[in-house]
């Protein structure tokens, strides 16, 4: 990956921007993303002036391990927000073999 640092669990990796906390078959880091439209929106075929969306946003996740089962979960705080509404985003996810 970029460099970042590492959390290995079980073959699944996660890049993460400051150093991760790792015990057993667990994971802690800090998230983030980015987000630029670069193209304008459109209404009825028309570009829309001023819409392209732009949202940074950084939160804390992790990841574990139970039996073959991986659960993940990641909230972000938006920020840097412009054209879109600002708030809090939520994800989970559930990786299993069976």
């Amino acid at each position: 990956m970029d460099g970042a640092p590492q959390c290995k669990i079980r073959g699944l990796r996660a890049a993460t921007i400051w150093p991760a906390s790792s015990a057993g078959d667990s994971c802690e880091a800090r998230k983030r993303y980015f987000l630029r439209q670069i193209t304008a929106s459109q209404a009825n075929g028309r570009a829309v002036a001023g819409s392209q969306e732009q949202v940074a946003a950084l939160g804390p996740g992790f990841l574990v391990g139970i039996g073959a089962l991986q659960l993940g979960m990641n909230a972000y705080g938006e920020f840097a927000v412009e054209n879109r509404p600002q708030g809090t985003r939520v994800t989970a996810v559930a990786i299993g073999g069976w």
